[in-house]
């Protein structure tokens, strides 16, 4: 009796692990990339017409190459096109041809890829990349973006990773390669968000998704700021008016995530960042349309975080104001000078290090910070983490 009953309980498991995972087949190709980090940006290393370069790889975006790699490779234009960065700003840039791209171990070549040429000088050359790696080069492979083993594999048989299909979303068709997913923004509260490997946040949501959210009572408001909501491929986005939020919960896939705090933001999509993978493994499976969330951990995560009521920017290698939150939008500015912190001076700073690293380190979660406004007239004010 025991026996039949083990056989039975052994039964109905095997049923279920064969309807909740994938069955495993030899794959017709299998590549490893191993990756690195720097603030949030996941850089591989890949060979473009033989020449050994690093790039960002972007889910949120076409594939780039900085205009240094396109002289040394002695590529010429071949069109150009208008963009719109993540930040709706537009801007024209050249077209070229690349011949091939060699990626991984074994190696993937990846042959006759159209390619952006970025304006010379462009700051995400700071970064020490030779461009960007899209999406659009993997169509109908399928892309897994392990952030423990610290690499992307590229195969085309999902089986492999024996996924538990709860952990499937449905893959959007909105804009080309660009994986979408639909997730639910507290009761009530659904939208389109695009998953962008290239934003190194957690969430970032869009001003209409914002007011539905406190609309509905899926968030609270924890305050109103004034400045830039950060910097896009044609640069600095328009100063506007933010507010700064927190989201009670937010799923994806079986994965719970309550407390998020985030500002709004103007521009056509909320964003997934690369922060969600410190959180679980995304596996996107182009041919079959579907987007893979396995998250480390089965409890929810509680993600809140103090922010200081001052974010900082940099131009012409001084440190800046970028936006300011509550009271102090009537003290300072965006674009205002931050001259000390805590009566220590703040010298020029270097565009690659403050790409790599936070501009400015506090350690305590209040300072005062000396400024100069740009009216040409000095003032100091108090910031804290809230």
């Amino acid at each position: 009796m025991k026996f039949k009953q083990l056989y039975i309980s052994l039964l109905v498991v095997c049923l279920a692990f064969s309807y909740f995972t994938t069955k495993a087949e030899t794959p017709a190709f299998y590549v490893e990339v191993p990756y690195t980090t720097i603030n949030g940006k996941i850089i591989i290393e890949a060979q473009a017409e033989g020449v050994p370069g690093k790039f960002i790889f972007d889910t949120g975006a076409p594939t780039y190459i900085t205009y240094s790699l396109a002289r040394r490779l002695s590529l010429e234009s071949t069109n150009t096109q208008n963009i719109l960065d993540a930040h709706n700003q537009s801007m024209t840039l050249e077209k070229t041809q690349l011949k091939r791209l060699s990626m991984g171990m074994p190696g993937i070549n990846i042959e006759e890829i159209p390619v952006t040429i970025m304006p010379e000088g462009h700051l995400i050359e700071q970064f020490g990349v030779d461009g960007m790696i899209g999406c659009e080069l993997f169509p109908g492979a399928v892309v897994r973006i392990d952030s423990r083993q610290k690499k992307i594999i590229i195969t085309d048989n999902i089986s492999l990773f024996h996924i538990n299909l709860r952990n499937r979303l449905p893959l959007l068709h909105v804009q080309g390669q660009i994986p979408f997913i639909e997730l639910n923004v507290g009761v009530g509260v659904i939208e389109t968000v695009m998953f962008d490997s290239g934003s190194g946040a957690f969430y970032e949501m869009i001003s209409a998704t914002a007011s539905e959210a406190l609309r509905e009572n899926a968030a609270a408001l924890l305050s109103k700021g004034y400045g830039s909501s950060g910097i896009g491929m044609a640069g600095a986005a328009s100063a506007g008016e933010h507010n700064l939020i927190r989201l009670f919960e937010l799923r994806v896939s079986t994965g719970r995530f309550q407390n998020i705090v985030t500002e709004s933001m103007d521009a056509p999509y909320s964003r997934l960042g690369s922060q969600l993978l410190d959180y679980g493994t995304v596996t996107i499976d182009y041919a079959s349309s579907a987007f893979y969330f396995e998250p480390f951990e089965s409890a929810p995560q509680d993600l809140y975080k103090k922010r200081w009521n001052v974010d900082f920017t940099m131009a012409n290698g001084h440190v800046v104001i970028a936006c300011v939150w509550g009271d102090l939008v009537e003290k300072i500015s965006p674009g205002d000078r931050v001259l000390k912190i805590d009566g220590e001076p703040v010298g020029e700073v270097n565009v690659s290090d403050a790409l790599q690293s936070s501009i400015v380190k506090i350690k305590n979660e209040k300072a005062i910070i000396t400024v100069l406004r740009q009216d040409g007239t000095e003032v100091e004010v108090a910031i804290e983490k809230k």
